[in-house]
């Protein structure tokens, strides 16, 4: 008798809807329902965000090490005077270099254009610049650190921006949800002032 009464008691303690608040109105379960997804879906950006990153630094080096082959370093020499501009002369700002006209030699053929010399200095200025196999000036060619600086960017750029996006949509999602729950508390407040009015 002893043990049926126990079993009685212990299958009767099981309640089917445990954790189920009764006080929690539909509006608030819906809200925690978003919050769990927008939770979720941010921790499932996490591997993608690195996989961005890393997708990112695989072509990022492959552009590193197409630059490296690619871009060379020659010396140019300033065929002009690099006068500062009169930018540069002004009380507002200082500017310290200037484009001037140039020559360099690459390949045995030599080649014109406009470099970056600092203001003043005078014809015949030598500077470094970099060049493409067709002795074009071109930009200073990626290095690795760019590369890794790039991923990083791409990696958690997206994971903030997405991020942000979610967030952004669970805060009007409950702004909502907050002027619904006001409207329906002034609207029962209304009803029980009516309710029990004296007049």
């Amino acid at each position: 008798m002893r043990r049926k009464h126990s079993d009685h008691a212990k299958a009767s303690s099981i309640d089917p809807h445990i954790g189920h608040n009764p006080l929690l109105r539909r509006s608030d379960r819906a809200q925690a329902r978003t919050k769990s997804i927008v939770v979720t879906l941010m921790i499932l950006m996490l591997p993608l965000s690195a996989w961005f990153a890393m997708t990112t630094l695989s072509a990022q080096i492959d552009r590193v090490s197409e630059q490296q082959h690619s871009r060379h370093s020659v010396t140019a020499t300033t065929t002009a005077e690099a006068k500062a501009t009169a930018l540069a002369q002004s009380d507002v700002s200082v500017q310290t270099t200037t484009a001037v006209d140039a020559t360099w030699t690459y390949a045995g053929v030599e080649h014109q254009g406009q470099v970056s010399a600092v203001s003043g200095s005078p014809a015949g200025t030598e500077t470094a610049i970099w060049v493409d196999d067709n002795g074009v000036r071109s930009m200073q060619p990626l290095t690795r650190g760019d590369a890794v600086a790039a991923a990083m960017f791409t990696g958690i750029g997206s994971f903030l921006t997405v991020t942000l996006l979610l967030y952004g949509m669970y805060a009007a999602y409950r702004f909502h949800l907050d002027n619904q729950r006001e409207s329906e508390w002034d609207l029962a407040i209304k009803n029980f002032m009516d309710e029990n009015s004296l007049s």
